[in-house]
């Protein structure tokens, strides 16, 4: 019986100061390149901040060559997210 191979990590991106003198980060974008028509790309947000964080999609069939994914960063000016971090990572 064959194993299936495991996800193999496309991107992944730690960002800091989620909370910014009680102003809400807004809309980020992020792409990945080089990837195959088909192929799956499951999203994933972990971490402190990852309450403050919302992903577009979690999962995502790839059309083309590049796949991006649109996260929107929402504080409530809740001093919890000054120092809070995440982790977003994107597995093929």
């Amino acid at each position: 019986m064959d194993t299936p191979a495991a996800a193999k990590v496309a991107f992944s991106k730690t960002r800091t100061n989620v909370y910014d003198n009680g102003v809400d980060k807004g809309e980020y974008v992020y792409t990945i390149k080089n990837v195959s028509k088909g192929q799956t790309v499951k999203w994933s947000v972990s971490g402190a901040g990852k309450k403050f964080v919302k992903l577009k999609y979690s999962k995502r069939t790839i059309t083309g060559k590049t796949t991006s994914n649109r996260i929107y960063i929402k504080t409530n000016e809740d001093v919890a997210s000054k120092n809070a971090k995440f982790k977003l990572t994107a597995k093929v």
